[in-house]
């Protein structure tokens, strides 16, 4: 009973271990600092004009990575499809405070920021997670859901209307000018 025992503490400690391993990379990169500067930025890159839900599925195998180093901070670089999807096979971050931001448009291929009034810079961009509800896999990815657009339709259309139980998720592409 007591060698029992002990190989279970010694293979619970080499599966933490091997766990631990796996993820000092993403630790070594995102390198926890003292100062104030963020540490990890979503660059989320939009089609010219957009305004409506976007979706981002993290986790998924068949998508491109987004992370990249840049400098002092890890950028994801998640381009939105005209639909207001984007996949990834990276997992989803969030270092609170040291996430940040960015919004742009792609502007006949070169960028041009989204106006502030658009966007919430709050955490998760003001937005909400969810498991992704149309995957036919055990391990449905995780989905990000934000919303770009006036402050009015936020304030109409309130995260915890989506988060009810029952509740559809919203429906990532543009909306029209008139329920805007």
């Amino acid at each position: 009973m007591k060698e029992l025992r002990i190989a279970a503490i010694v293979v619970g400690a080499a599966v933490f271990l091997c766990l631990l391993v796996a993820f000092i990379p993403r630790w070594v990169i995102l390198g926890i600092r003292g100062d104030s500067e963020p540490q990890l930025t979503y660059r989320l890159v939009l089609p010219d004009g957009y305004v409506g839900w976007v979706r981002v599925d993290f986790g998924v195998d068949s998508a491109p990575e987004v992370f990249k180093r840049d400098r002092y901070r890890e950028v994801a670089e998640i381009k939105i499809a005209e639909d207001g999807r984007a996949r990834t096979s990276d997992l989803e971050v969030y270092l609170s405070p040291k996430t940040e931001y960015e919004f742009f448009y792609d502007a006949k291929g070169s960028l041009r920021p989204v106006d502030e009034d658009l966007v919430s810079h709050e955490m998760e961009a003001g937005g909400i997670s969810a498991r992704a509800d149309d995957y036919n896999q055990p391990v449905k990815p995780h989905s990000w859901y934000f919303f770009v657009g006036p402050e009015s339709y936020r304030a109409r259309h309130p995260n915890d209307e989506f988060l009810r139980s029952g509740a559809p998720l919203p429906t990532p592409g543009r909306i029209s000018p008139e329920m805007r």
